[in-house]
């Protein structure tokens, strides 16, 4: 299943060939249906290993946080499934990080409203019954 952003019909595809500084990344492709988007991240936190490995810096769990691919992406479904878990296996309070890998500055509002549109109503609604 293509990782995409919650609606907005893009995606993270790996596009890019190395990890970008802030708000140059190239904008995430559409239509990535085809596209193995675990293994492109996965490729990503090898590559960011090698590099830290390269500078002679310690690799921390911190350091490959971003290219964790057990994240809520996807669809809200996937979203709302994912944070479901996350209660059932005791979490309380969840934090979003909102913008990571290539998600250009401009999506994240969106993803903010939709956040606030969709998933948290559902779980007014669930802690309500």
């Amino acid at each position: 299943m293509p990782m995409r952003r919650p609606e907005s019909g893009l995606a993270v595809n790996g596009s890019s060939p190395s990890p970008s500084p802030a708000g140059t990344a190239p904008p995430p492709a559409q239509d990535t249906d085809n596209d193995d988007n675990v293994a492109a991240i996965r490729k990503y936190a090898e590559q960011m290993v090698a590099r830290l490995h390269e500078a002679k810096i310690p690799v921390r769990p911190s350091s490959l946080a971003t290219y964790n691919v057990n994240h809520a992406c996807g669809n809200w479904e996937n979203t709302i499934e994912y944070v479901e878990r996350l209660a059932e296996s005791g979490a309380d309070e969840i934090m979003c990080l909102i913008q990571m890998v290539t998600v250009p500055q401009e999506i994240c509002p969106e993803t903010i409203r939709q956040w606030g549109d969709k998933a948290m109503p559902h779980f007014r609604y669930a802690a309500s019954r």
